[in-house]
């Protein structure tokens, strides 16, 4: 036979096995029973073994029995066989020259039918048979009885055994499976495909002519004329073929993987370095990876496997739930609730996958330690290198990993877009700041025109009326402010989850590939999944923004989540101690100091706001009696106490920064008045006050607390009282 090169034939793979357990089981003897083609044999049994054992194959298949795995075995031991047959074993190491010119001369030049065709490939059975091993033979010759000489089953065993270290074995089976129909095409295919497969690309030419001539537009016929051309050394017929081939199937993987080391061996590098691109886009086939390693170093080879069209929404596949984008003050907390949700979910993910992922790496990098021990044992005590750690996939998972688009290009896009998000809402946050400055600033000025005091009542409605005003816009302004964060934040989530997407989608699977064993290919895959985590988690949004005022006549929002949570509050203390008192809450904590002189020192905290306030405070206070009036039928009792104050106060927020400061004054005033006329009482008490402040942040707040008409009030009450004492 003709020397052999690594040519990338076509041959049609029949459907999964069909048949009864006794074709199953012979599948097995096949791959025991192959040789390894012209390999040296163990010692041969003679032609009567063979016959008699082929008689006990015969008696069982025509019987219907079962065929005993074990007696398969047994059968192979006595034949002697080498049961550690591979694919292809009539390859040799390939040649220095890849394509080096056979003689082809005494083969037939015009394209063969019928009788000639069957006249050829009798031939090519008789050279077969006489240089086969009586073991291959035999496989044969037992194949065909328990196929029970059907065309197709035939068909299936001869391809199972060619692929499975049968490879004589399968290339007789496939001579026979053609003599049996000649104008069988697809089973010639198939004849033609084993024979460049096995080293004989010559003696397929003259199959594969008549093939071409009935089949010119099909591509794997086109294809191994192709090969048979390229084994023999005729590259430009090769070449014509493959165009031809490509023309139909531009991506088809054996044509574009020979016909690139064609234009290597041509010195045509960059066209080379084409097909091997188109090649790979059908199968990660060795030798065009090769090449691509070879002449690209760009890391875009594999651009096809990186840019998929269809990719699972892995974000709605896990169900996750991305917070809404604020856009009023009115949805504060209901956002704040979705940010901390998400977040929490998030991290709770990750941190369950890092335990995984630790216990995956431990275990695989024991376990790959121990392999490299057991190597390093194996290589001493044989001199053999023991089989490779990395499997041929890992290998090419390997190359296709840094793809530059997933690796650097998608990363780049995240980056730019999130940098252009935080710097877009560092540019809003500052000239929302400057707004509200000078909102504050224009309130204060219109504020400065009113007196709220005594008898000034219209003036502190005023000035109630545009505090209001001001919150209003403040509130206004944040919303617009809103408003350019959710656009902003819309178009750099819509960046991150799809880049986030594409890079899971394919790290997921070429990280795990690149495991050398299970344990680390899973941890190759939590990696990927946390990283994954990591970057949508980056779409939880821009921080919430209160209202200016807090919750001043703000109207009634959603019920929010945080509702489910609430309960009445446990705790109400109002203890005096002596000079000091305290009084507590769930909402509110107050502790007040009472020093001589009439000055209080006084600390309340909010449990709400988280806001505190420190104050001292000055008070005077007076009053006196009205008089008495005793007689035998009536009582009257009447009094006046007044009590005035003025504190500085200075509040801190719920991060304990300073938040404002500033006097508050204020006034109260309580009247009252009794009377008894025979047994029967009646009562009169008016309380009436004032209280104002002025804060460096809060500006002018206060008004009368009932001042208005008090002299009426009085008035009209003690003449009421007096009348009625009288009548």
């Amino acid at each position: 036979m003709s020397s052999i090169s690594n040519l990338s034939a076509e041959i049609w793979p029949f459907g999964r096995i069909r048949g009864n357990k006794v074709l199953v089981t012979l599948l097995i003897s096949l791959q025991c029973l192959s040789s390894t083609g012209m390999a040296q044999q163990k010692k041969q049994p003679n032609a009567s073994q063979i016959q008699k054992m082929i008689a006990e194959m015969k008696k069982k298949a025509g019987s219907g029995g079962k065929i005993d795995p074990a007696v398969l075995a047994g059968l192979a031991s006595q034949l002697g066989v080498n049961r550690t047959g591979t694919k292809g074993a009539f390859q040799k190491a390939r040649p220095a020259n890849d394509f080096p010119r056979l003689y082809i001369g005494d083969l037939p030049k015009n394209p063969l039918a019928g009788k000639k065709l069957n006249d050829y490939i009798v031939n090519l059975e008789s050279k077969a048979i006489s240089r086969m091993s009586a073991a291959d033979l035999a496989a044969v010759d037992t194949a065909i009885v328990l196929a029970a000489d059907t065309l197709s089953k035939m068909a299936e065993l001869s391809i199972y055994a060619f692929y499975n270290g049968g490879t004589a074995s399968g290339l007789l089976l496939a001579m026979k499976v053609a003599l049996k129909d000649v104008n069988h095409d697809l089973n010639l295919n198939n004849l033609s495909g084993m024979l460049i497969t096995a080293g004989a690309p010559a003696q397929a030419i003259p199959i594969l002519r008549g093939l071409v001539l009935r089949n010119p537009n099909n591509p794997m016929v086109l294809n191994n004329m192709g090969q048979s051309f390229a084994g023999v050394g005729l590259k430009d017929s090769a070449m014509f073929y493959f165009a031809k081939c490509l023309k139909e199937n531009p991506r088809h993987a054996q044509a574009n993987n020979t016909a690139a080391r064609i234009a290597k061996s041509n010195g045509n590098t960059a066209k080379a370095l084409e097909l091997a691109k188109a090649s790979v886009q059908s199968e990660l086939t060795t030798e065009a990876m090769d090449l691509i390693s070879q002449y690209d170093k760009s890391g875009d080879a594999y651009d096809f496997l990186a840019r998929a069209k269809h990719i699972p929404d892995y974000f709605n596949l896990y169900k996750f739930k991305k917070p809404a984008h604020q856009t009023s003050v009115n949805d504060a907390e209901q956002v704040k609730v979705q940010q901390l949700e998400f977040s929490d979910q998030i991290d709770n993910m990750i941190s369950e996958l890092g335990v995984l992922a630790g216990k995956a790496s431990k275990l695989g990098n024991s376990e790959l330690q121990k392999t490299v021990r057991d190597a390093y044992t194996h290589t001493l005590a044989t001199g053999q290198s023991p089989t490779p750690l990395m499997s041929p996939i890992v290998i090419k998972a390997t190359r296709v990993l840094p793809n530059r688009y997933i690796q650097r290009e998608l990363l780049q896009k995240m980056q730019q877009a999130e940098q252009s998000y935080r710097w877009t809402i560092a540019q809003e946050k500052k000239a929302l700041d400057q707004d509200l400055q000078k909102i504050q600033e224009k309130f204060i000025q219109m504020m400065s025109g009113y007196e709220c005091r005594e008898g000034k009542g219209a003036g502190c409605l005023m000035i109630e009326k545009l505090s209001r005003q001001s919150c209003q816009e403040k509130d206004e302004r944040i919303g617009v402010y809103l408003e350019s964060c959710a656009l902003a934040a819309d178009g750099f989530d819509k960046v991150q989850l799809q880049a986030a997407r594409e890079r899971f989608h394919f790290n997921s699977k070429w990280q795990y590939l690149t495991g050398v064993n299970e344990y680390l290919s899973n941890f190759q895959y939590y990696s990927a999944a946390i990283q994954y985590l990591k970057e949508i988690k980056k779409v939880v949004g821009y921080p919430v923004v209160e209202p200016a005022c807090g919750n001043l006549d703000r109207q009634p929002r959603q019920k929010s989540r945080l509702a489910d949570f609430e309960y009445a509050c446990p705790v109400n203390l109002n203890m005096e101690l002596g000079i000091a008192s305290l009084k507590a809450n769930c909402k509110e904590l107050s502790w007040t100091i009472k020093a001589p002189e009439f000055v209080k020192f006084n600390f309340k905290k909010n449990f709400e706001t988280g806001e505190s306030t420190l104050s001292l405070i000055a008070f005077l206070e007076a009053g006196g009696g009205i008089g008495d009036v005793k007689g035998s039928q009536i009582g009257i009792r009447g009094g006046i106490k007044a009590e005035a104050y003025e504190a500085f106060f200075i509040s801190f927020d719920k991060n304990n920064s300073f938040a404002d400061a500033g006097i508050r004054t204020g006034a109260n005033v309580v009247i009252s008045a009794s009377s008894g006329v025979k047994g029967e009482g009646a009562a009169t008490t008016i309380e009436k006050g004032f209280e104002a402040s002025f804060g460096i942040n809060s500006g002018f707040t206060g008004g009368p607390k009932g001042m208005d008409g008090i002299g009426n009030s009085v008035a009209g009450s003690a003449d009421a009282a007096i009348s009625s004492w009288f009548k």
